[in-house]
């Protein structure tokens, strides 16, 4: 992991680390600054760290493919704004790198002091733009507050009718085989996904994991098995 500050150079251009955003199975995502031909511009970058090694080659060829899918993806009208642009994918420090363009703002879990409404808006931002994936033929997989780019005027200037997905390691077409393997967070996770046996990955796994994020901002926590059947009663009044 790089320390706030490091300096990473690649080719013609350096990017300065300034901040940690978050840690993924698979890579680190961090802020920075990419110094090139005297001119410098915020981006996120993201660096192929595996917690779990054992298929290294293997992860970064996927890491890579991410970057790759991620570009792609950008190129259908109704997803250009909510996918932020690949700049550059680079091999340095004996690992791969994923340069990412990016707005001022933060991920979802950062914003901490939001009021319910705000929150509520930013839910339905999100269930829209899993809809528009879905629409192109794409699963998300791994819907999370993490993984969920909130662009802010200012501190107190928080956009709502956008938001960004900024982890594509998940992200795979509709129809590809199970074979291919499946990025998820447990804690988010539809059923299905966590236990392989649990039936096939469909749109109805984004559909759970946007219900789990609505549950989550209502009610300040993750809900329990017993309230996933159809006579659940939920406590409202404690939102």
């Amino acid at each position: 992991m790089n320390n706030t500050g490091k300096i990473i150079k690649a080719e013609d251009r350096e990017y300065r680390i300034t901040d940690i955003i978050g840690r993924g199975a698979s890579c680190i995502a961090y802020s920075a600054e990419r110094w090139e031909k005297g001119l410098v511009t915020r981006c996120i970058l993201k660096e192929y760290a595996p917690l779990n090694s054992d298929d290294y080659e293997y992860g970064k060829q996927r890491f890579i493919d991410s970057g790759k899918m991620q570009n792609q993806i950008r190129q259908y009208s109704c997803l250009n704004n909510q996918t932020p642009p690949v700049s550059s994918i680079f091999e340095a420090n004996g690992t791969v790198y994923i340069d990412v363009s990016c707005y001022n703002g933060t991920t979802l879990d950062k914003l901490t002091e939001m009021s319910l409404a705000d929150h509520m808006r930013i839910c339905r931002t999100v269930a829209n733009t899993v809809k528009y994936y879905h629409t192109m033929g794409f699963l998300c997989l791994d819907i999370k507050p993490e993984n969920i780019f909130i662009m802010q005027n200012a501190p107190d200037d928080t956009v709502t009718q956008i938001v960004e997905f900024i982890d594509f390691d998940s992200i795979r077409e509709k129809d590809s085989p199970a074979s291919q393997g499946i990025s998820y967070t447990r804690a988010w996770a539809a059923p299905e996904q966590i236990n392989i046996y649990g039936g096939e990955i469909t749109y109805a796994a984004d559909i759970y994991a946007l219900g789990e994020l609505i549950f989550y901002y209502l009610f300040g926590r993750h809900s329990e098995d017993k309230e996933h059947r159809g006579f659940s009663k939920y406590p409202f009044e404690e939102c």
